[in-house]
């Protein structure tokens, strides 16, 4: 996709929610600016072909879940 210049930008996001009425949504080559607020982090793709990230942590509403601890 990015090779045949498909998306607008080389980026992807994801909006994840358990809302009644919302559905989670990925996007490629944009991301919505109403589906958060705050800053937006940016993270580099750790591993090229699948859109991997590397995570340190993961938090919800603004508390460590542990789920990253040990790796």
């Amino acid at each position: 996709m990015m090779d045949q210049n498909l998306m607008k930008s080389n980026m992807f996001a994801f909006y994840l929610t358990n809302k009644g009425g919302e559905d989670s949504d990925l996007t490629l080559g944009y991301y919505d600016k109403t589906k958060f607020q705050g800053e937006l982090h940016w993270n580099d793709v750790a591993y090229k072909y699948m859109y991997g990230v590397q995570l340190d942590d993961l938090k919800v509403d603004g508390k460590s879940t542990g789920v990253c601890e040990g790796k």
